[in-house]
């Protein structure tokens, strides 16, 4: 199994694809639209080289298994802070600062609705910030610079500390207004997850210092533990709930942590997540392609009914057999002429359409299409200058389950017959049946383009590791 932290880590990073678990992989993928323009428009272009041992092919993998197995998350890119800049009093833009100055106005249910997001807003932010600052510092540590790495380092603890110290000030001056009360399970919420992402990082952090054996480190790693010490006893005091069952109990296999954590971090992106409506062609032309082909059939059948009425006796049984086979044809021809459609419309329609809104749907951000072979064409529309300055970049995050790819691969491991030829003994060996996916990647903004490759190694129980390949 791999290291959970490390995992983690890799997941910060935009237009690198790696494997979210044994079946699926990941991109995530970022568009920022330009204030010049109108309208942005970002091209994807996904090339997948399956392996014909694998039998892939229009037949046992269609366009509709396809849309099963690939899903797309839409959201606001995290707003981009330095730790020490969510303290600063001299920040606007710092959901700390924002709650104080409402907390220090009128406070209506507007403002309850603002503070509710601007408290979310720095669970994300408090997040993203950690884990760019935790792995500079690691990446310090692994260098010839031990001095700035303590320096960094230091300095990196004390952001952590001071800034869950501001938070939990903030926490207590809102609980003390009655009309608040409502938010105290958000504040709450935020507060557990801050200390959940503290204790993770820090952890790794600790874990990287014990594995350098560098000399000189033992105070500073002496203060990371005592730092993850406070912590845990300060969610002993205030948050052993979260870990007990229905019956009051707290589990021993510690099944309910990975959960908890799971709820808490899809409560703090709340903040970030957009509304979307995504149309399927079938959907959006299926009454219109409908209709044409039934009246282009009907206009046949009705030529060759005339053409029958006049040739041919109405009371005849020739007639009727005539008719009966017209009234058939002028079927398969409507049912024909649909089927037709559907499978050229893919050449000028997208298979699907997400139309992206900002959460209270007052504003359309752009939309997102899809047409297999796979392209993703996203148009960004600009925005009002009034809106917000922190939320502008959007995330798309493109996931791919594999679990039909290998439905037909070998066993993950053969063996077979060698020799050793130092002493000639002939020995069974173990090797691993591994397949390659090449993955092509074309990101094309206005004029300029961008080529990725990746290798997907995968075998019989699922995605083994992704290689990037320089081209």
């Amino acid at each position: 199994m791999e290291d959970l932290s490390l995992k983690e880590f890799r997941d910060a990073e935009e237009g690198a694809i790696h494997f979210r678990d044994d079946l699926q992989f990941e991109l995530k993928s970022e568009f920022v639209p330009l204030p010049i323009l109108k309208h942005n428009r970002v091209v994807q272009e996904f090339y997948l080289f399956v392996p014909s041992e694998l039998q892939i092919n229009p037949q046992t993998y269609s366009k509709e298994d396809f849309y099963k197995d690939e899903t797309n998350f839409i959201r606001f890119k995290t707003p981009e802070f330095r730790l020490s800049e969510l303290y600063s009093l001299e920040n606007i833009y710092s959901p700390l600062n924002r709650v104080l100055n409402f907390l220090s106005g009128k406070i209506d249910e507007k403002a309850i609705e603002e503070i509710r997001d601007e408290v979310k807003l720095f669970g994300n932010i408090f997040r993203s910030a950690l884990r760019k600052s935790t792995l500079a510092v690691v990446a310090l540590m692994r260098g010839e610079t031990k001095a700035q790495f303590l320096e960094e380092g230091e300095k990196l603890l004390e952001d952590v500390v001071f800034l869950k110290e501001k938070y939990r000030v903030i926490l207590d001056k809102a609980l003390e207004f009655m009309h608040l009360a409502q938010l105290t399970p958000d504040f709450r919420y935020v507060d557990e997850f801050i200390s959940n992402t503290a204790e993770f990082y820090l952890i790794d952090l600790l874990k990287e210092l014990r594995s350098s054996k560098e000399a000189g480190f033992e105070l500073f790693e002496l203060k990371v533990g005592a730092a993850l010490k406070e912590e845990k006893e300060y969610r002993n005091r205030h948050y052993t709930e979260s870990h007990r069952g229905l019956n009051g109990k707290i589990h021993e296999d510690n099944e309910l942590i990975l959960y908890r954590q799971g709820l808490l971090k899809k409560f703090v992106q709340d903040a970030l997540l957009l509304a979307s409506d995504r149309i399927a062609l079938v959907q959006r032309y299926s009454h219109f392609a409908g209709a044409v082909a039934a009246g282009i059939a009907m206009f046949v059948y009705i030529g060759f009914f005339v053409w029958n009425s006049r040739s041919i006796a109405i009371n005849s049984v020739p007639f009727l057999v005539l008719t009966v086979f017209l009234y058939v044809l002028k079927d398969r021809l409507k049912e024909g002429l649909r089927t037709l459609f559907f499978q050229r419309a893919g050449l000028w329609f997208p298979d699907y359409t997400t139309e992206i809104f900002t959460p209270n749907r007052l504003l359309k951000l752009g939309k997102l299409k899809e047409v297999i072979y796979y392209k993703k064409e996203v148009i960004l529309h600009r925005l009002p200058e009034r809106r917000e300055s922190r939320r502008k970049a959007l995330n798309n995050i493109f996931r791919f389950n594999i679990h039909s790819f290998i439905q037909k691969a070998n066993n993950p491991w053969r063996s077979f017959l060698a020799l050793n030829y130092e002493t000639m003994e002939l020995k069974v060996e173990r090797v691993p049946k591994v397949y390659h996916i090449n993955i092509i990647i074309k990101t094309s903004v206005e004029e300029k383009s961008d080529i990725k490759k990746f290798r997907l190694i995968l075998d019989k129980s699922g995605i083994k590791r992704v290689d990037q390949v320089v081209l």
